[in-house]
């Protein structure tokens, strides 16, 4: 898969997880959220929008987080909402703004990783420091997302052509032994490495070869008279 069916698997699993249940949204204390440690976006400017949370009386947007322990969750979209409401309650002290309105995904960290990205992504504007840390972290998020969800025949090919190409050129790297001006050796020794080399490919070849089924034979003493 590369990057435009990644992000298109993403959207269509999330679109039918919205579909099965509509989100319920829960009332979370703001003591027990806590910032994801991979938000490297800008956290500034948070009194304009707690200002704004006053005026509208609540936190109009919901939260999205992820349970991470038995009474504390981890935030992937919202932090300066949630800058917002601490500067609300402890810098001016208005307790009605304690408890945050949030929606708890059930999503991988890899999942919550990504959402942090692609929200931040369309939601509002990002310094060029901001974009570029996007583009690092947005492709080992897909990298890694894409070997949690790969099928076992994707694995095998994946594995299959690290592995291969390791093996070759191991291999590969033997030509430099025939080099006379370097090595001294006895056609004996090369034909020991090579039957060495030959028969442990066929036992491995024998490996993926599927084993026939023994045939179920019916004992007889034959006819008797």
């Amino acid at each position: 898969m590369d990057m435009n069916d990644i992000l298109k698997s993403i959207g269509q699993q999330q679109t039918q997880e919205k579909k099965k249940s509509a989100p319920r949204v829960q009332m979370i204390h703001y003591t027990k959220l806590k910032p994801s440690p991979d938000n490297f976006y800008d956290t500034e400017g948070i009194e304009k929008l707690a200002a704004a949370i006053r005026i509208a009386g609540e936190v109009k947007n919901p939260l999205r987080v992820r349970k991470t322990d038995i009474d504390e969750y981890e935030v992937n979209e919202g932090h300066r909402r949630r800058l917002a409401t601490i500067y609300n309650v402890e810098q001016l002290g208005i307790k009605e703004f304690e408890f945050v309105p949030c929606v708890v995904e059930d999503t991988t960290s890899t999942i919550g990783k990504l959402n942090l990205i692609l929200s931040n992504s369309t939601q509002r504007e990002r310094t060029e420091y901001e974009k570029m840390q996007e583009t690092a972290k947005l492709r080992i998020l897909l990298e890694q997302y894409a070997k949690e969800n790969e099928t076992k025949a994707e694995k095998f090919i994946r594995i299959g052509e690290y592995r291969m190409n390791k093996a070759v050129d191991a291999i590969g790297r033997l030509e430099n032994l025939a080099n006379r001006g370097s090595y001294e050796y006895t056609q004996e020794q090369v034909d020991a490495m090579f039957q060495a080399l030959e028969g442990r490919v066929t036992e491995i070849k024998a490996r993926f070869t599927p084993k026939k089924t023994a045939e179920s034979k019916t004992f007889s003493f034959g006819t008797t008279e």
